[in-house]
């Protein structure tokens, strides 16, 4: 389990947005109890300080706590939600969507950026303005003073996913530069913060092969390769492998690009991976590509010797 640095990180919030010392105690903790977890005054580890100090004012963990309950019910169907627009479930997820807006509280920011958020993400023959205009709403309902390309300091999963979404369609517009600036972004603070989370290696997969791909259309081949091959990295470490056929072949290609010789062994070696990867888990047009590419710059090359 990873240890997550509250001191540091509520301090930095908090300052960041201007909010006195009440603000965040409001409703979470006494302000007594925020104000030893931000000095570290407490002797115990982060973890026991944390749970000991941050426990809500007015807690009820009754089952019959309708408020509670209700919270259960929506953290239940946030990750069914989460999991159906991954795995490209449409009709699942909208189905889902309209369960969490029956039970949620309505007017509440972050609710209301979620349902925003997917429903704009499940519409994708909306106009590309159109969809950048709802990315952008779903992003300020919670961080109101969202400036792009400068991003906040402290940003939730969902905020993640706005502005992953958002600097997609702006990539998508033509706007490679600023679709680059803001996935890059998203990777340091991703990389920073990411700790053991499954959900949170995922998404950083998904933004380094959305900034491998700008990259590669800005031709900017020497960054391509390197994002690629942290995507490769990230992929082997975390056993998550959806993309790993993409990043291998993203980076042979980058590598050719450049127009060295020194790099055609390694763009040749990361293209084989790439096919062997895209056999291994059926990705048949994907196949046929890489192979046909293999076949244009190596074995056509080989046999014309």
């Amino acid at each position: 389990m990873s240890i997550c640095p509250y001191e540091a990180l509520i301090r930095t919030w908090k300052e960041a947005l201007g909010y006195a010392q009440e603000a965040p105690a409001d409703g979470v903790c006494p302000l007594s109890g925020l104000t030893r977890v931000e000095d570290s005054e407490q002797q115990q580890t982060g973890a026991s300080r944390t749970r000991g100090t941050l426990q809500p004012e007015h807690a009820d963990y009754h089952v019959g706590n309708h408020a509670s309950a209700r919270e259960f019910i929506l953290q239940g169907v946030k990750y069914r939600i989460r999991q159906a627009v991954f795995q490209n479930r449409t009709e699942d997820a909208l189905e889902l969507l309209d369960e969490y807006e029956a039970v949620a509280e309505r007017g509440n920011p972050v609710n209301e950026q979620l349902l925003l958020l997917y429903r704009t993400i499940l519409a994708p023959d909306l106009p590309i303005l159109d969809r950048e205009e709802r990315f952008l709403a779903a992003i300020k309902l919670t961080k109101p003073g969202f400036d792009p390309p400068q991003l906040p300091l402290v940003l939730s999963h969902e905020e993640v996913v706005c502005i992953a979404n958002y600097a997609k369609v702006r990539g998508e517009a033509g706007d490679l530069s600023g679709a680059i600036v803001l996935y890059d972004g998203l990777d340091r603070f991703l990389e920073q913060n990411k700790g053991s989370s499954e959900v949170a290696v995922r998404t950083q997969l998904t933004v380094l092969f959305h900034l491998s791909g700008y990259l590669e259309m800005a031709g900017r081949y020497r960054e391509t390769a390197a994002a690629s091959e942290k995507g490769i990295r990230i992929s082997r470490e975390s056993e998550r492998c959806g993309y790993l056929d993409q990043f291998l072949f993203t980076k042979a290609k980058a590598l050719l690009m450049q127009g060295q010789e020194a790099l055609i062994p390694e763009a040749r070696e990361s293209l084989r991976l790439a096919i062997c990867a895209a056999e291994a888990v059926d990705a048949r047009p994907r196949l046929q590509h890489y192979q046909n590419y293999m076949q244009t710059y190596f074995e056509a090359a080989n046999d014309a010797l």
